[in-house]
């Protein structure tokens, strides 16, 4: 839907601590921005850092992905109300700006982002609901898009190890 033109993307680590993901959140926004940053001190200046890369973009559409965003949220990371602090702050009143997060932990989503009673109440605009893939929806799925043959007649027999 966006030819992977993301003005920033990120995804979060499982099981590792606030100051890995942050380092990781940094490094990716000096890929992104093409300057130099500083350590993050916590996820208000993550997201203060963001915002002052993003405002020198004159892009048509800023788009912004963040995926497994329950991995951000890491005990006592302040990164939920950080997230909400920018979008109210600031992201919300640039018109050509979309955010999208994802999650594969159902629960947690609807839990502190849909059914947020916080800084996020009402400010989800579109939920998508995905399930998983059969096995033939995947074939079929990297068949059109990766160009790729896949065939499970040749994987049959064959050993891993």
């Amino acid at each position: 839907m966006f030819n992977d033109e993301f003005a920033f993307a990120f995804t979060g680590l499982y099981d590792v601590s606030r100051a890995v993901l942050l380092e990781q959140f940094r490094k990716n926004l000096e890929r992104y921005s093409g300057s130099k940053i500083l350590r993050l001190k916590d996820w208000y200046d993550a997201f203060d850092r963001l915002r002052s890369y993003l405002e020198t973009l004159q892009r048509e559409r800023i788009v912004i992905f963040l995926d497994e965003l329950l991995w951000m949220d890491t005990r006592k990371s302040n990164f939920l109300p950080a997230f909400s602090f920018f979008w109210n702050d600031w992201a919300s009143t640039v018109s050509n700006m979309k955010i999208i997060v994802c999650g594969s932990a159902t629960t947690w989503m609807m839990s502190h982002v849909i059914g947020d009673k916080g800084g996020l109440y009402g400010r989800v605009s579109r939920a998508i609901y995905l399930s998983s893939f059969t096995l033939a929806e995947t074939e079929e799925f990297l068949k059109k898009v990766k160009g790729m043959e896949i065939s499970h007649r040749e994987n049959m027999g064959k050993s891993t190890g």
